[in-house]
């Protein structure tokens, strides 16, 4: 079971690489050279983009199924409907699945388990042959910025400033140990 969100969250960061294909180039009518993008396969081995459902839809247009509320019941029951459709092997949590203001001891991103079990929630989806993937806001929580990142001495506070919006604080990409804090966020997904 180890790595079975890990997938998912690969998936979701960087499905495919976007590339101007070396010679191909034409002129548009206003005169002006264009370059022609192509899609090729991404280290990881994908090829194409992610087909599948996500709450997302649902939860921002929620006239369109009055009756659905984001909890495991009624996202099982929409992803369930992708079972046997060919190419269309993901399903989706978009933002409300995991808790909203802090992370666990070490600042990673928690599910809120008053309305998923993550891991069973990943089980049934695998039974039925689909992947589960989750969507996760940028920056770590600002109540966390005194927890320390997982098996290192440095604070979140160290590595993370100000305020993003969303109770998140904005990572400085070029120290080291914000790699290792996302890589400990994604060493948490494999273990549910």
């Amino acid at each position: 079971m180890t790595g079975r969100l890990l997938s998912a969250l690969v998936l979701g960061l960087g499905v495919t690489g976007a590339v101007a294909a070396p010679n191909a180039k034409r002129t548009s009518s206003h005169g002006h050279q264009l370059k022609i993008i192509s899609y090729k396969e991404t280290p990881n081995g994908f090829r194409s983009s992610a087909r599948g459902w996500n709450s997302f839809g649902i939860q921002a247009n929620p006239l369109t199924l009055p009756s659905f509320n984001l909890d495991q019941e009624h996202v099982i029951e929409q992803c369930d409907h992708l079972v046997g459709l060919p190419g269309y092997d993901t399903c989706s949590l978009d933002s409300g699945w995991s808790v909203g203001d802090h992370g666990d001891e070490y600042g990673r991103i928690l599910y809120d388990n008053t309305a998923f079990n993550i891991p069973a929630l990943a089980d049934h989806l695998h039974s039925k042959g689909l992947k589960l993937g989750v969507y996760i806001v940028p920056g770590a929580f600002l109540e966390d910025v005194n927890k320390t990142i997982i098996h290192t001495n440095t604070k979140i506070g160290d590595v993370c400033h100000g305020n993003e919006g969303l109770l998140r604080c904005i990572f400085d990409y070029t120290r080291h140990e914000t790699q290792l804090w996302h890589n400990s966020c994604a060493d948490q997904f494999a273990k549910w």
